[in-house]
C-alpha cells in the first residue's frame, strides 16, 4: 500500500538495504552455514579423511562380508545421514544384485541400471522430479526398485579391473539437502576403499566354502 518512493527514504530505506547486506552475506558464507547445521543437528561432519579412517579401522574387525558392508552403512550413516540404505553384490552366478546390508529387493545384474554403473564409478543420481531425469528413463521394474528404497543416489562398487562388483543405494538425507558435487566425491572414495574389503571378504567365504568347513565354523550372525 505504500508508494516506492516512500520505501526508498527513510528509515525503511535503512532496513531494506541492511536486510540485503545480510542476504548477500548469508548467500557468500551459504556453505559455512550448512556445515554448521548440520553438525548441530546431525552431529557429524562428512569430512574425507576421518570417515575413510573410521571405515579401515572398524572393517578390520569385520569377520565376513556382510559385517564389512554393514560398517560401511554405518559409516555413511554418520557423515551424509541418508534417509535408507543398502549393499547390493553381484550374486554367485552373475546374475543379480542382491543385498548384503540394508534392506532392498534384488536387482536384475543385465539391466539398464547396472548397464550405465559398470560404464563409470561416478555416484549416479535418481530424482524422479526432473522430467528428463535417468530415473525417468529406466524400464518399470528399475524405477519400482528405486522407488521401493526411495533411492536418491547410487555409487557403484567396481573390482580393480573396472567389471561391476555391486552398489550403494542411499536416499534422501534427512537434512532434505541434496547430494553435493563434495558429497559424491567423498561417496565415490568410500566406495573405492570398501570394495577391495568387500572383494576380500568375499574371497574369504568362497575359501571356507571350497575348505569343506563345517556349519559350527563359521561365526554367528543374525538374520535380518
Amino acid at each position: 500500500s505504500r508508494s516506492v518512493a516512500d520505501l526508498l527514504t527513510g528509515a525503511t530505506a535503512i532496513k531494506l538495504l541492511s536486510l540485503a547486506a545480510l542476504g548477500l552475506l548469508l548467500l557468500r558464507i551459504r556453505g559455512r552455514v550448512i556445515d554448521a547445521l548440520d553438525l548441530v543437528f546431525f552431529r557429524e561432519r562428512h569430512a574425507l579423511g576421518p570417515l575413510l579412517e573410521r571405515f579401515a579401522v572398524q572393517s578390520q574387525m569385520a569377520q565376513t562380508e556382510s559385517d564389512a558392508a554393514a560398517t560401511l552403512l554405518d559409516t555413511i550413516d554418520r557423515g551424509f545421514h541418508p534417509d535408507g540404505s543398502a549393499v547390493l553384490r553381484r550374486s554367485q552366478d552373475a546374475l543379480r544384485l542382491v543385498p548384503i546390508a540394508g534392506h532392498a529387493r534384488p536387482l536384475d545384474a543385465d539391466l539398464a541400471l547396472a548397464a550405465v554403473l559398470a560404464q563409470s564409478p561416478d555416484p549416479v543420481e535418481l530424482d524422479f522430479e526432473r522430467e528428463h531425469s535417468l530415473a525417468r528413463m529406466l524400464p518399470s521394474a528399475e524405477q519400482l526398485w528405486a522407488l521401493d528404497l526411495n533411492v536418491r543416489m547410487i555409487i557403484p562398487l567396481t573390482k580393480p579391473g573396472g567389471d561391476l562388483a555391486g552398489l550403494i543405494a542411499l536416499g534422501p538425507k534427512r537434512s532434505e539437502l541434496p547430494y553435493s558435487k563434495t558429497d559424491q566425491l567423498t561417496l565415490r572414495a568410500l566406495a573405492s576403499a570398501a570394495a577391495s574389503v568387500l572383494e576380500r571378504g568375499a574371497g574369504l567365504a568362497m575359501a571356507t566354502r571350497a575348505d569343506g568347513a563345517d556349519d559350527a565354523d563359521v561365526p554367528a550372525s543374525e538374520c535380518q
